[in-house]
């Protein structure tokens, strides 16, 4: 029995304003194509449907049409948990519809661990194994209301509540179908010890200072299917625990990664088998140029040919000195592009310029708050990165404030 692991599909994102739809349905036909090619029986997805809680219709209308057209294939299962983008309500909604389309979708967890369990059964209904379908634990599920503890304190109960509940359900698993029946887990969490430095990526649980190691993780699961990297990767600590990535890049820092889906095998003595990588093609490239003014203008020149059509460009205008014709030169250059976009320029001025003492600011001046809001303006922070980096750092300042009142 074949099993493809994906997640991080990130459906109605929009870089820099440009619209993602065109690339989910090229990857939608790349992930039906390999569906029916591998005659896969059973798709799990580890979160992160959805770029938003509430996401627009065109998204929910690609995400709705591709679980139809995979009615009618080998594809009898399908099992979908949220991520921290996704939106509870949004996402569980329509579930009991979904389950004439054989989609099982799990927002948030159960009060009872058995009824997040999936059974998975062959055409003659002979039960294989069973799936605990665990979505992105939220902080509320897992941090008990005390307004008196640290922030130490509650890193520490995040990270052994979420451990708590890989137990509890592997439990649960054993109770309900016993040792022998082979079990796969789900996930949507960050562990300590991966390789990401994508800015796609939002830090979750406090900061992502929560991670767990996936030792620490029931080796009771023969397979535990992980979203929310983007970076395809398998953990150390774990005999097979792996992320499956993100199937396309979503931004610039993603650009040279190798976009794939995982397909593992439940073989005859009911083992999960280490996963085959099957590359995903791309709608498009996403390409970064650094370089001096005049040369990043004559390499988008280059680049702007019909070979490269749809390609997104960024721009980092590299030079000693500064050049107030830069914005001009780059707002005429970006409107005569015909089959290339530069979405986004920013500039780095190498030479050191020196300031009188009187020009140095006297930060005793300035609020925490105003610095780090200056500081978020100086950096090539996504947009919609904001507001989430801003309301991190008022949590953070509250709780050292409640600290230092204690």
């Amino acid at each position: 029995m074949k099993i493809l692991h994906t997640g991080d599909w990130h459906l109605g994102k929009k870089l820099h304003e440009t619209d993602f739809e065109e690339d989910h349905k090229f990857f939608f036909n790349s992930l039906y194509n390999i569906i029916i090619e591998e005659n896969i029986e059973v798709l799990v997805v580890a979160g992160d449907i959805f770029d938003f809680s509430n996401p627009p219709k065109s998204a929910e209308k690609l995400y709705y049409e591709f679980l139809i057209r995979l009615k009618e294939t080998s594809c009898k299962n399908i099992i979908i948990t949220a991520g921290n983008h996704d939106g509870i309500q949004s996402i569980e909604a329509p579930k009991e519809i979904l389950k004439l389309l054989n989609v099982e979708v799990i927002g948030s967890i159960s009060e009872h661990p058995d009824n997040d369990l999936i059974e998975i059964k062959n055409d003659n209904g002979d039960l294989k194994f069973v799936v605990a379908a665990v979505p992105f634990l939220r902080d509320r599920d897992l941090l008990k209301i005390n307004s008196g503890k640290t922030y130490s304190d509650r890193m520490t109960e995040v990270s052994q509540g979420i451990i708590n509940h890989y137990k509890s359900i592997a439990e649960a698993v054993d109770n309900k179908y016993g040792k022998e029946v082979p079990a796969l887990a789900t996930g949507h969490l960050f562990a300590s010890g991966v390789e990401e430095n994508s800015d796609a990526v939002r830090d979750i649980q406090i900061g992502n200072l929560a991670g767990i190691a996936a030792s620490s993780l029931p080796e009771r699961f023969g397979y535990i299917a992980l979203g929310h990297i983007h970076r395809q990767q398998r953990l150390k600590g774990h005999p097979n625990t792996w992320y499956c990535g993100s199937p396309l890049p979503l931004s610039f820092t993603e650009r040279n990664y190798e976009h794939s889906i995982l397909v593992t095998s439940l073989n005859e003595e009911g083992i999960f088998e280490q996963p085959e990588k099957i590359s995903i093609p791309t709608y498009r490239k996403l390409i970064t140029i650094n370089d001096d003014l005049i040369s990043v203008i004559d390499k988008l020149n280059e680049l702007d040919t019909e070979e490269n059509k749809n390609n997104l460009v960024e721009v980092i205008i590299t030079q000693e000195k500064s050049d107030l014709d830069i914005p001009h030169k780059m707002s005429s250059i970006s409107e005569e592009l015909k089959h290339i976009k530069l979405v986004k320029y920013r500039t780095n001025f190498t030479g050191v310029s020196e300031l009188r003492k009187e020009e140095i600011p006297d930060l005793d001046q300035f609020s925490p708050k105003l610095i780090f809001e200056s500081l978020i303006k100086s950096q090539n922070i996504e947009e919609d990165q904001i507001p989430i980096i801003k309301d991190l750092f008022n949590k953070t300042e509250e709780i050292l404030n409640q600290e230092d009142q204690q």
